[in-house]
């Protein structure tokens, strides 16, 4: 059932929250930017705590509303984000397949700290590999990465935010997955949104997986 907002205002039928967090430097903000507005800038100001941008997508005849939380990489900065993962309906862990270093402390801290932040265990989790249009500068193989998602039951991707590789795919999945998993109104979900400030807003649209998948998971909430 679709919740209407109000008279003049966009009704939908889902919300669904994704948290992109990781290391510094990876292209968290570069794979929000290309996925909402197609653009990409080689630059970009470090996000300090968490910014957040919503997108109206139709899916399947439903409206989505996708709300994309842009987490700051630095590691200092984490106690202080935290939390935003509630409510998080899928969570982006994002790398850079040219750097050593930001893929090593997948293990050494990020999948720890994501484990401890996300209270839902149901909450399916993304591996992402940004920047394989540097395919030349690779430091990473797929495998390895691939096997390193399959170990902690994350789906694995590789994109571009460059040249837009995946990034309509990793975002498409994500909302059929909460669509799939969930048909209940969102409006209980979309008041508890609505007591946080941020300074963006962004909702996403995905297709289907490439890479390894965990099974499926058995929500009664609402997708948010």
């Amino acid at each position: 059932m679709a919740l209407h907002r109000g008279i003049g205002e966009t009704h939908y039928d889902y919300i669904v929250k994704v948290v992109l967090t990781g290391p510094i430097n990876v292209g968290k903000t570069s794979i929000i930017t290309q996925y909402k507005e197609g653009e990409f800038f080689d630059r970009y100001m470090q996000t300090i705590g968490v910014d957040f941008q919503t997108k109206t997508i139709t899916l399947n005849n439903k409206i989505v509303k996708i709300q994309a939380w842009d987490t700051a990489g630095q590691e200092r900065f984490q106690t202080m984000t935290n939390g935003y993962y509630r409510g998080a309906r899928a969570i982006l862990l994002v790398y850079d397949i040219t750097n050593q270093e930001s893929f090593d402390r997948l293990e050494e801290y990020w999948f720890d700290h994501i484990d401890v932040a996300i209270k839902d265990k149901q909450v399916p989790c993304y591996l992402v590999g940004n920047k394989d249009d540097l395919e030349h500068s690779r430091a990473i193989d797929k495998v390895t990465a691939m096997t390193l998602a399959g170990k902690h039951g994350y789906t694995f991707y590789e994109t571009s935010a460059k040249n837009k590789h995946n990034i309509d795919k990793v975002f498409t999945d994500i909302a059929t997955q909460v669509m799939n998993l969930s048909s209940i109104n969102c409006k209980d979900q979309e008041n508890k949104y609505s007591n946080h400030s941020s300074s963006n807003v962004l909702i996403m649209e995905t297709n289907k997986n490439e890479g390894i998948k965990p099974p499926p998971q058995n929500d009664g909430g609402c997708a948010c």
